[in-house]
């Protein structure tokens, strides 16, 4: 799903600072086109990491989530965390593939 941007303000280059007003996302971001011509992934929608993306495929394949569902769904994303993976793929990719 798509960010619900609002216009902050008008920039003096006249691009527009926007942000997201969905409960649990407030991304920000400054784009030459208004709200509704203004298109990201909303954060809120995208996963933190391995427990997200196992909890995701739990719902779509029917398992209902229980108490220790929940728990292990924060377990994963700390041990296994997209932000972290996003910065050490270039360290993993020039140690590993460079020549």
């Amino acid at each position: 799903m798509d960010c619900d941007y609002k216009l902050i303000s008008t920039l003096p280059n006249g691009m527009f600072h926007l942000k997201c007003q969905r409960k649990g996302c407030g991304y920000e971001t400054d784009s030459m086109y208004g709200p509704a011509l203004t298109h990201t992934r909303c954060e809120k929608d995208s996963p933190r990491g391995l427990g997200d993306t196992v909890a995701k495929l739990a719902k779509i394949l029917g398992i209902k989530q229980c108490g220790g569902c929940k728990k292990r769904q924060k377990l994963l994303n700390r041990l296994v965390s997209y932000e972290k993976v996003a910065k050490m793929l270039p360290v993993f990719i020039r140690r590993y593939f460079h020549n």
